[in-house]
């Protein structure tokens, strides 16, 4: 069971994402304005409240909120190519990022789920092999079918070098070397300082360091249960 929207609570566990050391960021599209009224359907999303206790909100270059897009629950929509301004957030790998979203139509070239705000900085990416990836300057790509492209996916990055580990909907999906580059901005909605998502986002996270993986998979239920 969920908690009310904006509550950040999923009550059959008690867990919050700020239960886990080393938060960085914490963004959720049901508490866009971190305790503030949601916006209406279809208006313009111009800040994307940090709900960790780090401030580090996002200002929105071109977003939508979205009232029910997901069987009746809220999104950040960036569709139409729009993207968080970049914000400074120097953070070397070790990290580990959560990203729920989905690709709007099909995939053409790659559409971005994040990066560092500027070309060839940390970047997770979906493309039209159809596959996605992980990339800190080199590529680590595991396959996906278009219809999880298409679909609402928790995409998990740990970014460590050569011992880098990509998690879809849960389970790992592939490990290997992603590159040794490191984090100083952040762009929700972009790739290789520019390339748009087309997507749509209910949830970003971002912890340093390698998290268990007991505790992946408990942020992993968190957000499966919230958002699926």
């Amino acid at each position: 069971m969920v908690g009310p929207a904006g509550s950040g609570t999923y009550f059959t566990t008690g867990f919050r994402p700020t239960n886990v050391a080393g938060m960085a960021v914490w963004y959720e599209a049901d508490d866009p304005l971190n305790g503030g009224a949601l916006p209406a359907d279809g208006a313009s999303l111009t800040t994307w409240k940090d709900k960790s206790s780090n401030g580090r909100d996002l200002t929105m270059g071109s977003a939508t909120f979205r009232t029910t897009a997901w069987g009746g629950k809220p999104t950040v929509d960036m569709q139409t190519g729009g993207h968080s301004n970049a914000i400074t957030l120097s953070q070397p790998q070790p990290l580990t990022v959560f990203v729920m979203a989905q690709a709007t139509g099909t995939v053409t070239g790659q559409n971005g789920l994040f990066d560092g705000g500027a070309s060839n900085q940390l970047e997770i990416m979906i493309t039209n092999a159809p596959d996605w990836h992980l990339y800190a300057g080199t590529h680590l790509a595991s396959g996906m079918t278009t219809v999880q492209q298409t679909s609402h996916a928790l995409y998990v990055g740990v970014f460590n070098t050569t011992s880098s580990v990509m998690r879809l909907n849960g389970s790992q999906v592939q490990s290997g070397n992603a590159g040794s580059g490191n984090l100083t901005g952040l762009e929700i909605g972009s790739a290789n300082g520019g390339s748009p998502s087309n997507c749509q986002f209910a949830a970003f996270l971002l912890y340093s360091g390698v998290l268990p993986t007991p505790t992946i998979q408990t942020i992993e239920n968190y957000l499966l249960g919230k958002w699926s």
